[in-house]
């Protein structure tokens, strides 16, 4: 009767701890950290480990109680019982570190691991990682540990695919079907980091609005589909002239912008010429560009770049205006 009492109780821990993680304000990182600590405490084990895969390496992505400062640890898959667990897909049970031929003696002493349990997490039919206990004492686990493990490492499992699901709907909603660019709402949240991160690091920072010049027209004439190809096309070209910080959405019908961080205005003059110079086959832009001044919000930043982009296409287009305080100048 006491072990009927015990497995029904084990049975509504997991079950607690997979409630607790779907009701919450889901983070893959916390949710992993729980799974440990429930984990370590329903195993009574010394430590517990959630370990990912990365290339031919095994890193500690959560911890608790003995492996906690050990996070971030990272042994190979060819030499590590974790890593046999990967390869294999099968759930390993080391009583004996000291014995184990299988084992990597120096690490498992470094973390203070005489006996383990290894549990593989799946993800799409593979390995993505596994999920370990280990104590001090040799043979510490059993068939109750094993069930645990397996049971903690499904919660888990499950808790990927939804972090996984999350991310697409957070990528779907902040990027640009057509162009595959970010989207407005991507830039409203970028921009504001990057006026901050130039505020704390003191760095320049510029963003510039860019603008097909006569896209309208060129609907009417060829249509919106291929109106739509020369949107995609451009933003195509302009990624390739960017570096990897710099951050371009399409912010509305055919317009643009662009941050720039560490980037002085001058320096921005020299970006937008690239980004011309590779669509003026297709299509002539007008920009304007304006640097933080360390003192405006990012809205005012934002527009002011728009005032000069107007500024420029009233003056005939196919040129850049450089936004210079509360001044406008003109780059053919």
């Amino acid at each position: 009767m006491q072990d009927e009492f015990t497995e029904v109780t084990l049975l509504a821990e997991v079950v607690a701890t997979q409630h607790a993680i779907s009701t919450s304000d889901f983070d893959l990182d916390a949710v992993m950290s729980e799974i440990v600590t429930q984990t370590r405490r329903l195993t009574r084990a010394d430590g517990a480990v959630v370990e990912m895969v990365e290339r031919d390496e095994m890193v500690y992505r959560a911890a608790a109680g003995s492996s906690e400062r050990h996070l971030g640890l990272r042994l190979t898959i060819a030499s590590s019982l974790s890593g046999l667990c990967v390869t294999s897909g099968e759930i390993v049970l080391c009583d004996d570190s000291e014995t184990d031929p299988r084992v990597d003696r120096e690490a498992t002493r470094k973390v203070g691991a005489r006996s383990m349990v290894v549990v593989p997490l799946r993800h799409r039919d593979k390995v993505a990682g596994v999920l370990k206990v280990s104590s001090q004492r040799p043979h510490a686990f059993g068939e109750r540990e094993l069930r645990v493990l397996q049971m903690m490492a499904d919660v888990l499992g499950s808790a990927i695919v939804r972090a996984e699901l999350l991310g697409r709907l957070a990528v779907a909603a902040t990027t640009d079907v057509l162009t595959g660019l970010p989207n407005r709402r991507s830039w409203e949240e970028r921009v504001p980091l990057e006026v901050a991160r130039a505020r704390r690091l003191r760095m320049p920072f510029t963003v510039a609005v860019v603008d097909l010049d006569h896209f309208k027209a060129y609907n009417d004439e060829h249509g919106h589909s291929a109106g739509d190809c020369l949107l995609a096309d451009c933003a195509r070209l302009w990624v390739a002239e960017l570096r990897e910080v710099d951050h371009i959405a399409r912010i509305g019908g055919e317009e643009f912008g662009l941050a720039l961080p560490g980037c002085a205005a001058t320096e921005a003059v020299d970006v937008l010429a690239r980004l011309r110079k590779a669509t003026r086959p297709l299509r002539t832009v007008s920009a304007g560009i304006a640097e933080w001044d360390r003192a405006e919000s990012w809205t005012e930043l934002v527009a002011r770049a728009d005032t000069a982009l107007y500024r420029a296409k009233r003056e005939g287009r196919d040129r850049v205006a450089l936004a210079i305080d509360t001044l406008t100048r003109l780059i053919s």
